[in-house]
């Protein structure tokens, strides 16, 4: 006979830590609310050290499931995995040389288009013819995209600006940010560069020039970037390639004027993750693999600013997690009935939900068998304040019950 058992599984849970009195299994009872979760001892009571424990929820009825008793000695490993927001492909095409009277044309090639075989490729393409004379690099661009966006209308779902694959705008070599008025609070602006958002700490005391000579401190500390703020206040930005650079002053009080250099003008071209088509169970792809070229007399610079990442703990993952990975808790057999199967709600209402997750791998031993069944849990939680107080709390119950730091915290960021 084999050595693996019927349960060797894997079970998933999506809930809420509920509040730190929460403390029994009676409590969770009468004052839990729909999907909260928590770790108590095996027989309902408080988590102590060494004792066996569970994983219980409230259901939206009322219910309380639970996972397998765990005996502490039977856990094999535990680790906490925080949040990490995705990151989009994003390409730029920038130090264009301005030919008259010549054709550029853009090249994204989609691969797995339609499925996830490499041979299934999907081109298409943006078209603009300079001038004789008077265009630059900024109308060059502008035409690019104008026609990358009408060929992208033909697309399901697409209108004359967007669609559900790609985002097409106008990045710049050098870009100045001009600061108008100085602080008049202590807060925190924000500078977005590359779609990724950086604080900036202010101060009510700061003048326009120290508060500029700030955001430059900032800005000069990303990858690729120069910035330098001269004594007018004015932030003087420099990027490798097209980079877009936008501030946002928060609650500081100041005001900027951003000005760009036309002639440094490039088309960033950025990937998205296709909302509108995800499903859990059939349509899991959210990001398409492309490559972005250009065709020219004078080739310009291709780069990838970001090869992307799909992060960790978004809501596609733990929807598609949450589908996938019930176990044995009768879920498996919910297709069984095809074309007449009882699709019920999924516990991550939107694919816009971040969460943190536990993973916990332990096992079973049989009395009269010689053999352990090796399981995992799955715990995904809404991320909140940071550091994550949900999370964290069902971590210091596990370490109260393995040992002191047996578990690591999620981190602020």
């Amino acid at each position: 006979m084999g050595l693996a058992g019927q349960n060797q599984v894997r079970h998933m849970y999506v809930g809420q830590a509920p509040v730190s009195t929460v403390t029994s299994l009676a409590t969770l009872k009468s004052a839990g609310v729909a999907n909260d979760l928590v770790l108590l001892g095996a027989d309902g009571a408080a988590v102590a050290a060494g004792k066996a424990f569970k994983m219980y929820q409230k259901d939206a009825l009322g219910n309380i499931i639970s996972s397998d008793t765990i005996k502490a000695d039977n856990v094999l490993d535990v680790k906490s995995v925080a949040y990490t927001a995705p990151v989009n492909k994003k390409v730029s095409i920038s130090g264009l040389t301005v030919d008259a009277s010549t054709l550029y044309t853009v090249n994204i090639e989609i691969q797995g288009h339609g499925s996830l075989s490499p041979e299934d490729t999907y081109l298409k393409q943006g078209y603009y013819k300079a001038a004789a004379s008077g265009d630059d690099q900024g109308d060059i661009v502008d035409g690019l995209i104008a026609s990358l966006n009408r060929n992208f209308k033909r697309e399901v779902g697409a209108t004359a600006s967007t669609n559900r694959s790609f985002t097409f705008a106008k990045g710049w070599g050098t870009q100045t940010i001009d600061v108008d008025t100085a602080p008049t609070a202590d807060a925190t602006a924000v500078v977005t560069v590359d779609g990724v958002d950086y604080d900036v700490a202010l101060l009510d005391a700061d003048t326009d020039q120290q508060a500029a000579a700030k955001i430059a401190a900032v800005i000069n500390a990303i990858d690729g970037y120069t910035s330098t703020a001269v004594a007018t206040s004015i932030v003087s930005i420099a990027c490798t390639h097209a980079g877009i650079v936008s501030y946002d002053p928060a609650s500081t009080g100041t005001t900027v004027t951003a000005a760009q250099t036309e002639s440094t003008a490039g088309l960033v071209v950025t990937g998205k993750a296709d909302a509108t088509n995800f499903d859990g169970d059939k349509k899991i792809k959210v990001y398409d693999d492309f490559t972005v070229d250009i065709a020219c007399t004078t080739y310009p610079t291709v780069a990838n600013v970001f090869d992307g990442s799909k992060g960790v703990g978004t809501g596609y993952q733990v929807m598609e997690m949450e589908h996938f990975l019930l176990g044995e808790r009768g879920d498996a057999f919910r297709t069984n009935g095809y074309p007449h199967n009882i699709v019920g709600p999924s516990l991550v209402a939107t694919t816009s939900g971040t969460y943190d997750i536990i993973e916990i791998s332990y096992f079973d031993e049989g009395r009269d068998e010689a053999k352990k069944s090796k399981k995992s849990l799955t715990i995904a939680l809404p991320t909140a304040a940071v550091p994550n107080a949900n999370v964290n709390g069902v971590i210091a119950d596990l370490n109260t019950i393995l040992g002191a730091s047996s578990v690591d915290t999620i981190k602020a960021s």
